[in-house]
């Protein structure tokens, strides 16, 4: 427990260290030490989560997303893929949008299953009807798991929005 006299030091402080951990994640990444530099992005992205940091860091900042995104990459390839997950998640409406849902969808289908990826498709698709990743991986999906009325259903919608795009009618 923080004393209270002793709060404003330490959110003074704390203010200075961001930098300093993306500039070492960075630093770690670059010397292929993946596992060292998500744990310097992480310890960054949980900052704000801190009591005493609350509204401090702002979270909106290209600094704070890109220690989300850069993260999440050496989380991948230190086959953390749940915590790269956590940080994909913050960042998914907000940065590299497209990319950070493939991502998110690969890790789901490996790590939790069939099912939970095709509903992350689905949600995926909601969010933004304009994904053509997230619209072929449900169609695959469903083809793939003989799930064919679920498939036409989602194939006469993109007819119904894209009438001019032959690759629907061929799958249809």
């Amino acid at each position: 427990q923080v004393k209270p006299k002793f709060t404003k030091q330490i959110v003074t402080f704390m203010k200075t260290y961001p930098a300093e951990l993306f500039n070492y994640g960075i630093l770690l990444y670059q010397n292929k030490d993946f596992s060292g530099s998500f744990d310097a992005f992480n310890k960054y992205i949980k900052m704000p989560q801190l009591p005493f940091m609350q509204g401090e860091i702002n979270t909106a900042d290209s600094m704070y997303i890109w220690a989300c995104y850069y993260g999440a990459d050496a989380a991948m390839k230190a086959e953390r893929k749940a915590e790269a997950a956590e940080c994909l998640e913050i960042i998914k409406d907000k940065y590299q949008t497209e990319t950070c849902y493939q991502l998110l969808a690969n890790i789901y289908k490996e790590t939790k299953g069939e099912e939970a990826y095709a509903k992350f498709l689905k949600d995926a698709l909601k969010a933004n009807p304009e994904s053509q990743f997230a619209l072929y991986s449900l169609i695959g999906y469903y083809i793939e798991s003989k799930k064919m009325d679920e498939a036409s259903k989602i194939l006469d919608e993109a007819i119904q929005k894209d009438a001019k795009n032959p690759i629907f009618y061929y799958l249809k």
